[in-house]
C-alpha cells in the first residue's frame, strides 16, 4: 500500500497498519510454539495463505519493536480462537498507543495529522 506524503487518520494507521502487524506477530510467536498454519489461521480467524504470508514476512511489514514482541509472545498463549485473538489485539492495540507505534508510522510515511491526539500526547 502506498500512502507517502497522504495524510492518514490515527483510525486509519490502526487499521491499515497496526493491527496487521500485530496479526502477523501472533502468527509468528504461534508458528514458534510449534502450531501448524492451519490451527494458526483458525486461532486467528485468518486464512491459512494469510498466516503463510505472515510467517515468510511477504505482509504487514511495520516493525512493531522488541517491547511489544515480547508483550505479544506472551499474549500468545491466550489465542485459542478467533474470540480470543480478538480480545488480545484490542489489548495489544492499548499497548501500541502506550509505546508510541501509531507515531512511529506516521514518521515513516512522513504525515502528522495536526493536533492528533495520540502522536501529540
Amino acid at each position: 500500500m502506498e500512502v507517502r506524503g497522504k495524510l492518514l487518520q490515527p483510525q486509519e494507521v490502526e487499521a491499515y497498519f497496526v493491527i496487521p502487524a500485530l496479526r502477523r506477530e501472533l502468527a509468528v510467536a504461534l508458528k514458534d510454539q510449534g502450531l501448524k498454519l492451519t490451527e494458526i489461521s483458525k486461532r486467528l480467524g485468518v486464512t491459512p495463505a494469510a498466516v503463510s504470508q505472515y510467517c515468510h514476512a511477504k505482509r504487514a511489514d511495520l516493525d512493531l519493536g522488541e517491547l511489544m514482541r515480547t508483550y505479544i509472545r506472551t499474549a500468545a498463549t491466550r489465542v485459542k480462537d478467533p474470540l480470543s485473538s480478538m480480545t488480545v489485539i484490542q489489548q495489544l492495540l492499548k499497548l501500541a498507543l502506550r509505546e508510541k507505534v501509531m507515531c512511529r508510522v506516521h514518521e515513516k510515511i512522513g504525515t502528522l495529522p495536526k493536533g492528533c491526539a495520540v502522536c501529540f500526547n
